[in-house]
């Protein structure tokens, strides 16, 4: 997203990853297992703190077999994303 407010990180170790599939929901009801929170996209209000876990965030979407609501779409995640940065 070309707005100097909005920050993309590559999680190149999966730390994030193996943190999010607990926060997200993304546990599989076949198996019980928390499917591994990838290709997901995460949006946060300007005061989220970072501590020893990260936060949940205030909107996400993803591109996991999960919960067809929230398979991404482009622009509904724009307006969301608009939302938290008050455009």
């Amino acid at each position: 997203m070309p707005d100097v407010r909005v920050s993309h990180f590559w999680d190149g170790n999966t730390e994030l990853v193996e943190a999010y599939k607990t926060i997200l929901p993304t546990k599989q009801e076949s198996s019980g297992r928390f499917l591994k929170a990838w290709d997901v996209y995460l949006l946060f209000k300007c005061d989220a703190q970072w501590r020893h876990t990260p936060p949940a965030p205030n909107y996400w979407m993803h591109q996991l077999p999960l919960d067809p609501r929230r398979k991404l779409r482009g622009a509904k995640l724009a307006r969301e994303a608009r939302k938290l940065l008050k455009l």
